[in-house]
């Protein structure tokens, strides 16, 4: 059941980044705030609160910031959330790995 969530979580994780993505691209500052706001619920829920700290700040910036003028701090944001994600996908790997040893 463990693993199931794991598995699941890692999959919707990179859909909504991939969402979070195509907000910046678009300028979209209500899909970066919906795909952010989902993202950090079930990265907190799992534990990864760098993920979800991150996720915290996108989600801000899509409510309170117009991505026309200066995405630049939002897309910063996103890059290290993909750096945190990549941590955090290690990590959950290592530990399923021990768990079916």
């Amino acid at each position: 059941m463990v693993t199931e969530l794991i598995d699941n979580f890692l999959t919707t994780a990179r859909e909504r980044m991939e969402a979070i993505g195509e907000a910046l691209d678009q300028a979209d500052s209500s899909a970066l705030q919906t795909a952010a706001h989902s993202l950090k619920g079930s990265s907190g829920t799992l534990g990864a609160m760098g993920m979800a700290d991150i996720c915290a700040d996108l989600e801000a910036r899509g409510r309170d910031q117009d991505l026309r003028q200066d995405p630049s701090q939002a897309r910063a944001s996103a890059l290290r959330l993909r750096h945190e994600f990549e941590a955090v996908r290690k990590a959950f790997e290592r530990q399923l790995a021990e768990w079916s040893a």
